[in-house]
């Protein structure tokens, strides 16, 4: 008989290796004289404390603390408490730096607290190298060994000390407590298990018989002797280390340990026949679905497959056939691929050399997964198949949930192989790429559940596969081993596997405090045409995009008997109503209101249903604040000049009001300086320029008691003005154009020293210079788009030259004179213009003014 040993009956019976009753006394005197190193309370590795590499010109992350259930928060603050207890945690007033935590619950129901280091330090951190021991290495180190040892370190990472600096760095931002930190090393952060490793290996360093990885130390020998000289030498070595082992999960003196994913003996290395159980003890398919997807299963791996279309064609023609009918042949065709699928042939032997891929995958009732090596020419083998059956409250998990929790459990099953490994997780479910990335932190609306799976899953490569290339893990999630149900533990928050979990629980609390209870929303959903058969759909286990849904109903999953659309309640149409109403009590706002419904409720349209439900509130109108002003809103061009003018009155500027007029068109500008700014004054001025340019079309104007006097509308109507604009009350930008200049004539005044003697000059400069000038908007000056030409200042005598000048110079060299010509000198006849002379009397030029234009000196 093969016995386990194991001195406390109370924790393992003896079965395992065949001692003698005298080498059974031997092992319980020796671990007797080392009962000072078991403890469930972690020791302190002797030696300097762990230190932290940060990147060049790293900036501290202060995250803020994650907000925590009610329903756990006392049990949140009592694990606090005791961290703190404990000396493994201090608590502190400011850090530089912070992470949020997580709560991970047990089985047995106690909660365990860790930080979230993924998006804060691990980053921002040089990680420690070390290399890893390779898998096949330590076990060649175990070659012709008959008797094991298996030693389990207690909380192994927190034996470490770390140095303040990494204390200050790995500091928690608690919900209850504040700030904490830890005096000793923790799980999460990056860098932690090669420096584990390394100081492990130099514990154990110069034992022969001794193999490390991780928190598994392994002793092995040839003979019982020579096992109790290794043992006592490597617990010795513990023991003056400060290390603790766990007792009750160490095992000792057995001929056959399982280890690493494998099993060796005596004979040598071995697979677990455990692996592959989801294949082997899987039924037959019993519906086209179930043998289509063995047939997928068969095709993934065909490469490896000898004459895969010849041995599977009578299962595809039963797929053809109608009804569907099980066949001896094609009986015979199912036992001999199945055979083919569990044999060496495909399932190969664990490489550490190879790449890793875990391919996940949830059905209704089943999770499955498949761990294979990429091949040097791309091609995949399997080395180990799993599946299990949920419980009943995995089955109500939300569909995203259910993927999750694939990919949590397959990690676990296949832990040994993937740990300290980098390996592709992959999954069909594209949304948990992002939620599970390595350097995204969690959505804002993330549930509880999913933030626990993302912490364990922290340094893991997600990537996106499509369920029609994920059929290796599809298939075995649809076959469930039944034997593998109580495998399933995966960071589920339930106590049982029969009750609901707790979050659960949460959850539909939450939900009651709507005004409909979740029994009548399952009730309403049945009742609906449309939601109805999607209810039905699901309870069959249909999948709902091969039925004809598109998203997002293709993505609704049931729950406790009520459509949920990601961790949200559908709600049918006759509830609708009452929901709206109740998200509106409180009169929040839409922003609020959608803020709200995204955490509880869902329906195609609900966003629009939220807009019309608070604009339609009369309460929300009559309190609402002004809406945000539109800064782009600008007057229609004018098509020509002095069409539409824009009239206002500037000041008092040194004693007097100036009316200020300006041309839509030619920003052209009239400033009338007055010492009266009432209607019959204002009258006069517009007059004076009404008769110069002419009256406009259009008058703007604000709503001045001078501008809105009859006597001024007359005068509008009498002079021609077809329109009179007035701004808007309260609003001044409407009559921006002339707001905009009295501002403008102000300042540059102002800037003058204006003083009351020198208003009219310095207004008149302005206004020179100002016309003159090119505007910005239009890219000329006012004066060319207003009378066609630019006016003459005092710089334009800085020119070289007159343009009049030159345009009479050029008029001369390209004009061919028909008339005569005469010089200084000579003798000429011209008219006298004397009555009491001669009509033409002699003269001599004098000197020639033009080209008609002479200067004659009269001959006496």
């Amino acid at each position: 008989m093969n016995r386990l040993f194991s001195p406390d009956s109370s924790v393992n019976s003896l079965q395992g290796t065949e001692l003698t009753p005298d080498q059974e006394a031997h092992l319980s005197k020796l671990l007797d004289n080392f009962d000072s190193i078991f403890s469930e309370v972690p020791g302190k590795l002797v030696g300097p404390p762990a230190k932290v590499h940060l990147k060049p010109g790293v900036t501290p992350v202060f995250a803020r603390a994650r907000d925590v259930p009610l329903a756990l928060r006392d049990r949140y603050a009592a694990e606090i408490d005791k961290k703190l207890a404990s000396g493994f945690y201090e608590k502190v007033d400011y850090s530089e730096w912070a992470s949020p935590t997580h709560i991970v619950m047990k089985k047995n129901g106690s909660i365990r607290i860790t930080g979230n280091y993924k998006p804060t330090v691990n980053p921002r951190m040089i990680i420690d190298e070390h290399p890893i021991p390779k898998v096949e290495t330590l076990f060649n180190r175990m070659k012709g060994a008959t008797l094991f040892c298996h030693l389990d370190v207690t909380d192994a990472y927190t034996h470490l000390p770390i140095d303040d600096e990494f204390r200050h760095v790995l500091t928690l931002n608690t919900t209850t407590h504040g700030l904490i930190r830890p005096t000793r090393a923790v799980y999460g952060a990056a860098n932690i298990p090669a420096i584990w490793q390394r100081r492990m290996e130099s514990v154990l360093q110069g034992l022969d018989n001794v193999v490390s990885f991780y928190d598994d130390v392994i002793v092995f020998a040839k003979n019982f002797d020579e096992l109790l000289l290794a043992l006592t030498a490597t617990m010795d070595r513990m023991k003056q280390n400060g290390l603790r082992l766990n007792r009750s999960k160490c095992i000792f003196a057995t001929s056959s340990l399982e280890c690493l994913g494998h099993r060796i003996d005596c004979q040598g290395l071995h697979k677990s026949d455990k692996h592959i159980e989801a294949i082997r003890d899987a039924p037959r398919p019993a519906t086209p679905e179930d043998l289509q997807l063995f047939l997928g299963k068969a095709t993934y791996y065909s490469s490896f497959i000898p004459n895969l279309s010849s041995r599977a064609r009578s299962l595809r023609n039963m797929l053809l056939a109608d009804p569907f009918e099980w066949t001896p042949e094609a009986d015979r065709a199912y036992r001999d691929l199945k055979q083919v699928l569990v044999s060496p042939q495909v399932l190969m032997q664990y490489d550490p050399a190879l790449p890793l891929i875990l391919a996940t995958d949830a059905s209704k009732t089943g999770l499955g997964a498949v761990l294979s090596h990429r091949l040097s020419n791309g091609t995949e083998r399997p080395i180990a198949y799993a599946s299990c059956t949920m419980s009943n409250t995995e089955q109500r998990y939300p569909q995203i949930d259910k993927e999750a929790l694939a990919i949590v459990w397959a990690v676990k099953k296949f832990f040994h192989y993937l740990y300290a490994r980098n390996f592709t997780l992959i999954t069909d479910h594209k949304p948990l790429t992002q939620i599970l990335h390595p350097e995204k932190s969690l959505p804002t609306l993330c549930i509880s559940r999913m933030a626990n799976y993302a912490d364990y899953l922290a340094h893991f490569d997600v990537v996106y596969k499509p369920t029609s290339q994920n059929t290796n893990a599809d298939y075995c999630s649809r076959i469930p081993s039944k034997s593998t149900q109580s495998d399933v533990s995966c960071l589920s928050l339930h106590e049982g596997r029969n009750i609901e979990d707790e979050f659960d629980q949460f959850v539909l609390r939450q939900v009651q405090q709507l005004p409909v209870r979740a029994e009548h929303i399952a009730r309403e959903t049945r009742k609906d045409p449309h939601l109805g058969k999607i209810v039905k759909e699901l309870e069959l286990g249909r999948n709902l995009a091969q039925s004809g849904y598109k998203a997002p109903e293709a993505k609704y999953s049931l729950a406790a008997n009520c459509l949920l659309f990601e961790h949200r309640v559908v709600i049918p149409a006759t509830l609708r109503e009452a929901i709206l109403n109740d998200l509106h009590v409180a009169h929040i706002g839409v922003v609020k209101m959608k803020g709200l419904a995204r955490s509880y409720v869902y329906w195609p349209g609900i966003d629009s249903d939220i807009e019309k439900t608070a604009k339609s509130c009369t309460e929300c109108a009559r309190h609402a604040p002004a809406p945000p002003k539109f800064s782009s809103h600008h007057w229609e061009y004018p098509n020509g000049p002095w069409e539409r003018i824009h009239v206002d009155y500037a000041g008092p500027v040194a004693g007097a009001m100036l009316l200020i007029v300006v041309d839509a068109y030619s920003k052209w500008v009239e400033v009338k300086i007055t010492n009266s700014t009432t209607a019959a004054a204002t009258i006069n001025l517009l007059d004076g320029l009404f008769a110069a340019y002419g009256a406009p079309v259009t008058v703007v104007s604000d709503n001045g008691p001078q501008f809105t006097a009859e006597e001024f509308k007359s005068f509008l109507q009498r002079s021609g003005v077809k329109y009179h604009k007035l701004s808007a009350p309260y609003h001044p930008a409407t009559n921006g154009q002339a707001e905009r200049y009295v501002q403008t004539v102000k300042k540059a005044l102002k800037a003058m020293g204006t003083t009351n003697h020198t208003l009219q000059a310095n207004t008149n400069e302005f206004l020179q210079q100002y016309r003159k000038s090119p505007h910005a908007e239009t890219g000329e000056s006012p004066a060319k788009l207003f009378l066609g030409r630019n006016i003459r200042t005092r710089l334009d005598l800085l020119r070289p030259q007159d343009a009049s000048k030159r345009v009479g110079e050029k008029q001369r060299a390209s004009f061919d004179s028909t008339f005569r010509s005469f010089t200084p000198g000579q003798r000429v006849y011209c008219l006298s213009g004397n009555a009491r002379m001669d009509k033409w009397i002699p003269g001599i030029v004098a000197a020639r003014l033009g080209d008609l234009h002479y200067e004659i000196e009269h001959e006496d």
